[in-house]
């Protein structure tokens, strides 16, 4: 059987080391010869010193030689830490559809998270849960957040309730829409069918800017089968709460891996149910925004959830 050898001379790393070393040499060398020669510097107080610098030296080489050879201990975020960082930025969403007369049609609830885009707050969610292929666009819908004490409201077109923010959607026709310039309420007054500009302000926990991811937060590299992701959101089971409940909101956390791709989406073990919907999947190894959860009535026995990555609709 052939043996091979590695050659160790190709490594980066021992070539820093061999230069240190001989120019390490060198220096020992000379001193040696400063020493026959009877120099006087070379029994001066400084000698230690100066071994000193060169054990330092050794040392960050030893130290470089080690992160190379995969010996970092540099210590790595855990799902925890994770979910943590992005808990904030995670919104409960709830959108109402109404007759003219005020009374309630249907109720959609959903999740989404908080970015600026163009200096501006916005919840990115999916289209499904403002939309209504039979009644059209939701005339209202309150957005509310972890450690706050009112809700965010989006209304339009309504006659007994005053217009707040704007509503946008995807223009290549994804299942994603955008709620911006949202109006913070307290909870007592959003059920008010007069004009609210009389409210009691109370300001809320944190600002909109405070909990708004910004910068570069989507993932820049492809996800590969078999990577692990995070799922944040609001499934109807789970302790949320709209503008008639009490309770404080908190969005849960499933994790899982990338199973596969399915069309523009991909697939995931990570559990997805109704309310994840426009909720938040995170890239673990890189701690980044991979796309929106995305519940899919087909083949609804399927264990699998789908998630719309954000390459497709935010660059």
């Amino acid at each position: 059987m052939e043996q091979k050898t590695q050659n160790h001379f190709n490594n980066p790393v021992v070539i820093i080391l061999v230069i240190v070393l001989v120019g390490l040499g060198g220096y020992l060398i000379f001193s040696h010869n400063q020493n026959q020669n009877g120099s006087q510097s070379a029994q001066s107080p400084d000698q230690n010193s100066q071994q000193q610098e060169i054990d330092s030296l050794k040392q960050q080489v030893q130290n470089l030689t080690n992160t190379k050879s995969g010996n970092d201990s540099t210590k790595q975020l855990t799902s925890s830490d994770i979910a943590k960082e992005w808990r904030v930025s995670t919104a409960h969403v709830d959108c109402e559809w109404y007759y003219s007369n005020g009374t309630p049609i249907q109720e959609v609830s959903g999740s989404g998270l908080l970015a600026t885009f163009n200096s501006i707050p916005t919840v990115v969610t999916n289209k499904h849960i403002v939309f209504s292929s039979t009644y059209g666009y939701a005339g209202r819908c309150s957005v509310e957040f972890p450690d706050d004490n009112g809700t965010y409201v989006y209304s339009n077109n309504l006659s007994w309730y005053p217009n707040y923010g704007s509503l946008t959607v995807d223009s290549n026709g994804g299942d994603v829409a955008y709620l911006s310039e949202i109006h913070w309420v307290h909870h007592i007054d959003i059920t008010k069918s007069e004009s609210v500009s009389d409210q009691v302000a109370i300001p809320p926990t944190l600002s909109l800017n405070y909990r708004s991811k910004s910068g570069s937060f989507v993932c820049s590299a492809t996800e590969n089968s078999g990577d692990p992701i995070l799922v944040l959101g609001y499934p109807v089971y789970g302790p949320q709460a709209n503008f008639l409940d009490s309770r404080p909101i908190e969005p849960t956390v499933t994790e899982g891996i990338i199973s596969g791709k399915d069309g523009i989406y991909y697939t995931t073990s990570a559990k997805i149910d109704h309310g994840n919907s426009g909720g938040l999947a995170i890239d673990e190894n890189n701690d980044c925004y991979f796309g929106i959860p995305t519940w899919n009535e087909s083949g609804s026995f399927e264990s699998l959830g789908r998630i719309l990555p954000a390459s497709t609709f935010l660059h």
